[in-house]
């Protein structure tokens, strides 16, 4: 599984975890049910643990750039290419999920399809 973070994701993560009363906190990626084209990604940021936080085998956790990502292994055909970036325009910011396995993306970019 590769997880790649452009610049612009890796310093919105930096600066919402500065901002933040507990950080660091990890970024849970994630992948649901939804969306025009069937899945869409989940992006949560959480300091707490819990019994199923992904920290604990068999789940996998990547430290990329200084920034703890954790991943369910069970989602990894989803991510597996995955690039996050976070952009900027007149309505905000949010990130980005490109990967290059999807066969589908719908036209609002929010949801894909293997």
């Amino acid at each position: 599984m590769v997880i790649q973070l452009s610049p612009a994701a890796r310093a919105e993560i930096l600066r919402f975890n500065r901002h933040c009363t507990h950080p660091p906190h990890r970024v849970r990626l994630g992948v649901q049910a939804g969306g025009c084209a069937g899945l869409h990604y989940t992006l949560e940021f959480n300091a707490t643990t819990s019994p199923e936080d992904p920290t604990t085998p068999p789940n996998v956790q990547y430290d990329k750039d200084g920034i703890q990502i954790l991943v369910d292994p069970a989602l990894s055909s989803y991510i597996g290419q995955l690039s996050l970036d976070y952009v900027e325009d007149l309505t905000g910011g949010t990130f980005r999920f490109e990967n290059s396995k999807a066969a589908q993306v719908c036209n609002c970019g929010q949801s894909f399809a293997l």
